[in-house]
């Protein structure tokens, strides 16, 4: 099925041809469950349930989701904003252009798929938004006011409680199902 074409360039951008059409046309009226648009990936609309057990009892269940932090991903739009507003109003600031490229450059393609799509896309943005969260952050843990370094300590508190929080639905350990459904799930389209 490969054509054994010589000329390297025209063989790339071939598929990037190709690429393009399915991300536009492909898979158009497909559906899952799961799938989810663009622009609620940040504020964790719809996790991506990739494991489920349950025992007969509906006492005890595992689940392996795919979830994003909500203390950070609901910090996306105003971390790019903040970013946004610093690279252009601070002499360019390089840093700043260089964290609110990466994450635009590997979010905002996706908003012109039109093929069905799911959370684990906004994967790839992840580790640019932490950096961006940190320089946003930065400011306040260099303050010299006590009441604006406590808000950047406890934020990182309230990740890494919240991380603790969802461990067991993200990483399939066995929970008394009412934990899983008493706690964790905070929105109807959460399922996990």
């Amino acid at each position: 099925m490969i054509n054994h074409n010589d000329d390297l360039i025209t063989r790339v951008y071939q598929i990037q041809l190709g690429i393009l059409d399915f991300n536009l046309h492909g898979l158009t009226h497909a559906t899952h469950p799961y799938a989810s648009h663009w622009w609620s990936w940040p504020l964790d609309i719809m996790p991506l349930a990739v494991y489920y057990w349950q025992d007969a009892k509906n006492y005890m269940s595992s689940s392996i989701a795919l979830l994003g932090n909500p203390a950070l991903c609901w910090l996306t739009w105003p971390t790019i904003g903040f970013l946004a507003y610093d690279w252009l109003n601070k002499s360019k600031n390089y840093t700043a252009g260089f964290l609110l490229l990466a994450i635009v450059a590997q979010y905002i393609p996706y908003a012109f798929v039109a093929r069905i799509s799911f959370i684990y896309y906004f994967y790839s943005v992840t580790p640019f938004l932490i950096l961006g969260v940190c320089y946003l952050l930065k400011p306040f843990v260099y303050s010299t006011k006590t009441v604006y370094s406590s808000i950047a300590y406890y934020y990182v508190a309230i990740n890494l409680i919240l991380f603790m929080l969802f461990f067991p639905a993200l990483s399939g350990i066995e929970v008394p199902r009412n934990y899983t459904t008493h706690t964790l799930l905070w929105f109807p389209g959460w399922n996990f």
